[in-house]
């Protein structure tokens, strides 16, 4: 385990989960930058849901967690990838 393209390391590194691992798993973790039009800030949000969860719920928590311009602000979401924008989401509903 101390071997890494054969050269010996007495380091090892470690994480020390927050949950347990068979529920971590479980989830998909993502990590949001949420660019905000009201005071041209960035801020990042890590969303953990369920693998079978879907872009709407993504929409939800966002929803709760953000202060949008205004009530009927739309939202959008890129997927990025090797710096490559590869999917674009648009929310399907008005907040």
């Amino acid at each position: 385990m101390l071997v890494h393209y054969g050269q010996t390391s007495d380091i090892l590194y470690y994480e020390k989960l927050d949950i347990p691992l068979p529920e971590l798993e479980g989830l998909q973790t993502l990590t949001v930058d949420f660019h905000s039009a009201v005071n041209d800030e960035v801020v990042t949000h890590k969303i953990r849901l369920p693998k079978q969860h879907t872009v709407a719920n993504v929409f939800d928590y966002l929803r709760t967690k953000v202060k949008l311009s205004h009530p009927n602000a739309e939202l959008r979401l890129l997927g990025v990838c090797f710096y490559k924008i590869r999917v674009v989401c648009v929310s399907l509903f008005n907040f």
